[in-house]
């Protein structure tokens, strides 16, 4: 369990992605504090969606966690090239997505404590 809990939002492909984060800007809506991108999307790739996205001021800072079940160097070299703030492999099962979420809100979302 997250605390805060997680507002999760999914959609179904690439073209939906960027039609929604779109609507958000268009609408004036918060945007998410978080974007987990899978690398083989349908329509455009996910490099493709991750160049937009940096290239766009309304999402050009959010952190933004690749994954995909195949993690080649090549991938993960050229998702960190575009933009990605992070690449991790994408998790089996329900559990494991549980998981994966506890431990990127943890990280990214969580304020940060001075030292």
């Amino acid at each position: 369990m997250c605390d805060p809990p997680i507002q999760l939002e999914v959609v179904e492909d690439s073209v939906e992605a960027l039609y929604w984060l779109s609507q958000n800007t268009r609408d004036k809506n918060p945007m998410p504090k978080l974007i987990l991108l899978d690398l083989k999307l349908p329509k455009l790739s996910g490099l493709a969606v991750l160049r937009r996205l940096r290239m766009d001021p309304a999402t050009v800072d959010l952190p933004i966690i690749v994954f995909s079940e195949v993690c080649e160097q090549p991938d993960v070299l050229l998702s960190y090239q575009v933009g990605a703030n992070s690449f991790v492999p994408k998790p089996k099962t329900i559990e494991q997505y549980r998981d994966l979420l506890a431990d990127l809100a943890a990280y990214w979302l969580q304020p940060r404590k001075e030292a």
